[in-house]
């Protein structure tokens, strides 16, 4: 009788143990969900779109259009569709970026008298690649 109790302690301590692990194992899970939920939220938070300088519009209305492109400029090439564009490999999704683009700064390319295409996209893109380059050097 002295070995079952002996067998049954074991039993009770293992299980015991095997409850404790248990708990931690839940709590460690639910920190990971809302880990996984915190990456989630910053991975699909929609950037808002950076605003143009008044200046801009002063200077697209003026008639001034190329200070208003050195201001527009720079906001497309920062923009999210134009990363995509740079890094698309796909002629198809390159000319879904494209439209993107057009649609999203619409406005502002008819005020300057502007339509994207893939030339000026590439020219903008060269003129990012060098500049960084150029700050490396």
């Amino acid at each position: 009788m002295d070995e079952l109790t002996v067998v049954e302690i074991i039993i009770w301590i293992v299980a015991f143990a095997f409850g404790i692990l248990q708990i931690i194992l839940f709590f460690k899970v639910w920190k990971m969900t809302e880990d996984v939920n915190g990456i989630r939220s910053i991975l699909t938070k929609e950037e808002e779109p950076e605003s143009l300088d008044p200046v801009f519009f002063m200077w697209a209305v003026s008639g001034d259009k190329e200070k208003a492109k050195e201001l527009l400029y720079p906001i497309i090439i920062n923009s999210p569709e134009f990363k995509q564009y740079a890094t698309a490999g796909n002629e198809q999704f390159k000319q879904n970026c494209l439209e993107k683009l057009n649609k999203r700064f619409e406005i502002e390319l008819k005020s300057i008298d502007v339509q994207l295409d893939y030339l000026k996209l590439s020219d903008l893109y060269n003129a990012k690649r060098n500049a960084a380059i150029g700050r490396y050097k």
